[in-house]
């Protein structure tokens, strides 16, 4: 699968970036063109596999949270990336991203590792509809970007996620994305009546409650199903909302789930840009061992292919303009057992065997029944990269609001008179008690009853929910 998929790919693909690379050159740019890969490294062209690079964008972002998780001390994080058309949603620890030796796309496997993620289809331009039950459903086909949206006014006759939104006044109707395209609240209206009102009987707010509740329920139920299958309390973990839809939903999501903290970012939109400025020129080597784990030569074999490796990375980054004493290297064994897989990481022979028995026994597993499918070595050169700033010690104080507006919180409740603040205006230490939205270019920071929002020293936007919510 692996090869067909790169047959297709390559040739159009590197024809593209060496030209990119060349017309970088021509503008007066003096460094090699790095490309994001989707094991959360990056490359120069002529070391870059097309195949690489499929979900390298939804990847760039979980190694962002990762760098993120290890920022703000938080020892599990959930990556919730609402965009579009999906919801990416990816589960690290602080100590190391998830990665997957065997990921599939679109039900096709392939054999070419990328950091874990799942997607739903979830995105602020999922289309809603009423089925024969009289029940809403929410995706998974989008609007896109183009038509997108009912309120883009681009033709688009469907309602999506992004209408409600904006129906409801989380997204404030005078709002323009990205400070260029107007929305028009009155073709999000007409097609929520339209679709779902209408053939519902019922009013165009209580039309588009159902469509956020309805999504946000779809978005929780798997990010509590990745909670459950890793065995995690919610209430230690913390949720990461960002894409251009996550911050409006990320509250609700966790309160669904009973994760009691999320943190949001000024730059989350583009929050996958900024999980490639966080990757280093990284090279994958693998090699097949294919025998049980109990073997009384497994160290050895596991030892001389890693010197192997290591030899054929030192030539290969000294292609990338490294020299050997600038790279770092890491191992992984790839143990199987019963069709399941498991990355472990080991950095000397002796702990293998330790890892080997840890794993045996999270697998459930006889001694010995376990198998060593294959040893990794990740060599990895260090480059520089931009880190969020930190902020002098600010005292905490509760500005004022910068505007009011109605919002329709709950079903039966009516519009309520609540605060607006916009981001620009937000500074370390700033307090925000829910219900209020925060308002910005590019997205909303929607603070749900029951939340206080905090600015903490890098600029986060930090929602907490009460205890006794």
């Amino acid at each position: 699968n692996s090869l067909i998929v790169n047959a297709l790919l390559h040739r159009d693909m590197t024809r593209s970036l060496y030209d990119l690379e060349d017309r970088l050159r021509d503008a007066g740019y003096r460094w090699p063109l790095l490309v994001t890969h989707a094991s959360g490294g990056t490359a120069r062209v002529a070391k870059t596999v097309a195949a690489e690079t499929l979900h390298s964008g939804p990847a760039a972002a979980v190694l962002g949270a990762w760098q993120v998780a290890k920022l703000i001390d938080a020892p599990y994080v959930i990556a919730a990336d609402m965009g579009g058309t999906s919801l990416d949603v990816a589960f690290s620890s602080a100590e190391q991203p998830p990665w997957n030796p065997r990921p599939s796309l679109d039900d096709v496997q392939l054999a070419i590792p990328m950091l874990g993620v799942e997607s739903i289809g979830a995105g602020g331009g999922s289309i809603a509809r009423v089925d024969g039950s009289g029940a809403v459903t929410v995706g998974p086909d989008s609007a896109g970007a183009d038509p997108g949206p009912a309120c883009y006014a681009k033709g688009g006759q469907d309602p999506t996620v992004t209408d409600a939104d904006l129906v409801l006044g989380y997204i404030g109707p005078g709002q323009a994305l990205a400070g260029r395209l107007a929305l028009d609240i009155q073709l999000a209206k007409q097609a929520i009546q339209q679709r779902i009102a209408g053939p519902a009987t019922e009013s165009i707010e209580a039309a588009s409650l159902r469509i956020r509740d309805t999504v946000d329920r779809e978005m929780a139920t798997a990010i509590q199903r990745g909670i459950q299958d890793r065995g995690l309390d919610p209430a230690d973990v913390t949720l990461l909302g960002f894409g251009g839809a996550g911050p409006l939903h990320a509250a609700a999501m966790a309160a669904l789930v009973g994760v009691k903290r999320v943190v949001a970012f000024p730059f989350g939109s583009v929050f996958s840009a900024y999980g490639s400025s966080t990757t280093n020129v990284t090279h994958l080597y693998r090699r097949t061992h294919g025998i049980p784990t109990n073997d009384q030569d497994l160290e050895q074999s596991v030892d001389s292919a890693a010197q192997a490796m290591r030899e054929t990375a030192i030539v290969d980054m000294r292609g990338e303009g490294f020299t050997a004493d600038q790279l770092e290297f890491r191992g992984m064994l790839e143990l199987r057992s019963s069709g399941r897989a498991e990355l472990v990481p080991f950095a000397t022979p002796q702990e293998i065997a330790p890892e080997v028995e840890r794993t045996t026994a999270m697998f459930g597993a006889k001694a010995g029944s376990v198998e060593l499918e294959a040893s990794w070595l990740i060599s990895t050169a260090a480059v520089a990269h931009w880190v969020p700033g930190v902020a002098e010690q600010a005292p905490a104080h509760r500005p004022p609001a910068d505007a009011q507006r109605q919002i329709i919180w709950a079903a039966g409740q009516g519009p309520v008179a609540t605060d607006t603040y916009q981001l620009e205006s937000l500074k370390p230490g700033a307090i925000v008690q829910g219900p209020a939205v925060v308002d910005a270019a590019d997205t909303g920071y929607v603070v749900p009853v029951g939340w206080l929002l905090t600015i903490d020293k890098h600029g986060f936007l930090v929602m907490e929910a009460s205890s006794d919510d």
